[in-house]
């Protein structure tokens, strides 16, 4: 019975164990992959902060000037004070300064948010690029291993046929050659996962040593696309475009306010005094400077220069967005006819197989014709995914110049 019951305990740990080591690689998604971007990049954070500070400059730019009270006695030494004055002041902003200062950090919280965006599209970007380049090596790895199943069986076929003296030498260590090839393509692909996966780990904000399964497998799924559509959000959601607009808006309101700048502020007070023959202790004060020397010209200036320069800057930028669309919209167009073409190939090649190896079989094709057909199906393979790889690319890059998803 104790026999029994320690055989249960230690199948119990090992179930444990083994269920431990499979569940300790999670499967990750392209769309669980772009929330944890959006949450721990660090590009990301720091676009978030940059919001955070432009909030801050908000509530500094409504806030009103401080108060001076100023105390004056005429003779310290006198123990009771019976002489002495005492002033509060205000200045007070006139004209809307203080209004054009909060719409101008209002301005900067917009700016900052549309920075933000243009760095998350920048980050997603990066995100499908690189888990497309994972889901493509995945692909390469799984070829590697069929081709090194083909060449294996290969090798023991030409084993069975030199042993028989059917075949010379030659094919025999040409098959080695060819096993000893797959091998290392394979390892290769090993390598090129690992690597790919720490830089992907790095633009998630994991630890680059952190292992997932990739949860997803290249398929090709066409998306609609109509030029017209896709020009018109682009130049209407293109946080670029945008963040360029606000900073032209911005730069009004500055020259604005570095005009009203040169109107003075007054300030107004009441002044409360002490003296034995003072009939009246309470008066008041008003103060303002008078603009001669002084007149913000050199400021306004400068604002009206920066005005010009952020205008020409959204003229300059939207013909370039509009370029940009275009081009990309030739080239995803242009990479999905070529997803087709060689769908077409991939299916021919299945039939290819086929028939070479029955054809090796029955000795109606020889070592090097098997060998040259092999490849040629594993290359075929192969450009079709990366085909593929290609077009989700150039959708990826369409979705950041529009600034969203294409369904």
């Amino acid at each position: 019975m104790a026999i029994k019951f320690r055989l249960f305990i230690i199948l119990s740990i090992f179930i444990s164990v083994l269920f431990d080591l499979l569940s300790s690689q999670e499967s990750i998604s392209l769309k669980k992959a772009l929330s944890i971007a959006n949450e721990k990049n660090a590009k990301v954070i720091s676009a978030r902060k940059d919001i955070e500070a432009a909030k801050s400059k908000h509530i500094q730019a409504g806030a009103y000037a401080n108060p001076s009270i100023e105390f004056q006695a005429p003779n310290v030494t006198d123990i009771d004070m019976s002489s002495y004055e005492l002033s509060l002041s205000q200045e007070l902003e006139i004209f809307g300064k203080r209004t054009k200062r909060k719409d101008i950090a209002e301005d900067l919280i917009s700016i900052a948010g549309e920075q933000l965006k243009s760095v998350w599209l920048d980050v997603a970007l990066e995100v499908k690029e690189k888990y497309y380049e994972l889901l493509l090596i995945q692909k390469r790895s799984e070829i590697a291993k069929e081709n090194l199943n083909l060449v294996r069986r290969l090798l023991d076929s030409v084993q069975v046929k030199y042993q028989s003296g059917s075949i010379y030498l030659n094919e025999l260590l040409r098959a080695k050659i060819e096993l000893s090839q797959a091998e290392n393509e394979l390892i290769l692909t090993e390598r090129e996962m690992k690597v790919a996966k720490s830089q992907f780990n790095l633009l998630l904000g994991e630890s680059v040593s952190n292992e997932y399964k990739i949860e997803e497998n290249i398929f090709y799924q066409e998306k609609k696309m109509d030029y017209e559509t896709i020009k018109s959000k682009a130049l209407s959601r293109n946080p670029d475009l945008k963040f360029r607009i606000a900073m032209v808006r911005m730069s009004n309101k500055e020259r604005n306010l570095a005009r009203l700048d040169t109107l003075p502020n007054p300030t107004v007070g009441l002044i409360f005094s002490r003296e034995e023959r003072s009939p009246k202790p309470l008066g008041a004060s008003l103060e303002f400077s008078i603009p001669i020397w002084y007149r913000n010209s050199g400021e306004i200036k400068e604002k009206e220069i920066n005005t010009e320069k952020a205008e020409n800057d959204v003229d300059y930028f939207r013909r370039q967005l509009e370029l940009n669309i275009y081009d990309v919209f030739i080239e995803a167009e242009s990479a999905g006819k070529q997803v087709e073409i060689f769908k077409k190939s991939v299916d021919e090649s299945v039939e290819i197989q086929n028939l070479i190896d029955l054809q090796y079989k029955e000795g109606k094709a020889n070592f090097l014709t098997y060998l040259d057909n092999v490849k040629t199906v594993r290359n075929v393979k192969l450009n079709y995914f990366e085909a593929i790889t290609n077009y989700e690319n150039k959708i990826a890059m369409m979705e950041r110049v529009i600034g969203e998803e294409i369904e």
